[in-house]
């Protein structure tokens, strides 16, 4: 993590800590718009968290000096991580599904056809909040895909990006005889790399 970044989630552990996990009560502590916080946290946003205003909020804060330049909570940080990629993921993935689906447009029809509201499909779409359950499994259904499948990333080179609803229709056997070959591809690369690496 970059100085940024450690900052940035500090901040964050703050305003849970002290402010009940709201932007706005900080602000009314520091005297500020509510909006220049969410500026700080945002990871598209420009603006950066500068020093003086770290030493500021330590000090009314209680925490010690250049306690805001130094990575606090391990966990609780990778959790946040893991929280923000699968909101970009499921934003990412009913965004590509929709652009590829005339039914579902728009929000709006995609709403009436997955029985969630407008403004939470916006939302989500928007990373403006992570989708629940039971909202990821409405609009998977509203697609004809299983909810696992709005949780893959597309851009993670580890995922096997396959139509799992054509793969299902499957016989045992056939999905047997993609195993092997699968298995047999990555065997062939494998055995080739170490080839490489020797000479």
């Amino acid at each position: 993590m970059n100085i940024e970044e450690i900052r940035r989630s500090n901040l964050q552990q703050l305003i849970d800590e002290f402010y009940d996990g709201k932007q706005v009560k900080l602000a009314e502590a520091l005297g500020i718009r509510p909006n220049y916080i969410s500026r700080l946290l945002s990871r598209s946003s420009e603006k950066k968290i500068g020093g003086s205003f770290c030493r500021k909020l330590e000090s009314i804060s209680g925490k010690p000096i250049n306690w805001m330049d130094n990575p606090h909570g391990t966990e609780k940080i990778l959790a946040r991580e893991n929280k923000d990629l699968c909101v970009r993921v499921v934003s990412e993935n009913i965004a590509n599904l929709m652009s590829k689906t005339p039914a579902f447009s728009t929000e709006a029809k995609l709403a009436r056809a997955a029985e969630v509201s407008q403004s939470t499909i916006h939302r989500i779409i928007n990373m403006e909040t992570s989708a629940s359950i039971s909202n990821i499994s409405s609009i998977a259904r509203a697609f004809g895909l299983s909810p696992f499948e709005l949780l893959l990333d597309r851009n993670d080179p580890r995922a096997l990006l396959i139509d799992f609803n054509k793969y299902s229709l499957l016989s045992e056997e056939e999905k047997k005889g993609i195993s092997i070959f699968i298995e047999f591809v990555l065997s062939q690369s494998y055995a080739s790399s170490v080839d490489k690496n020797k000479n």
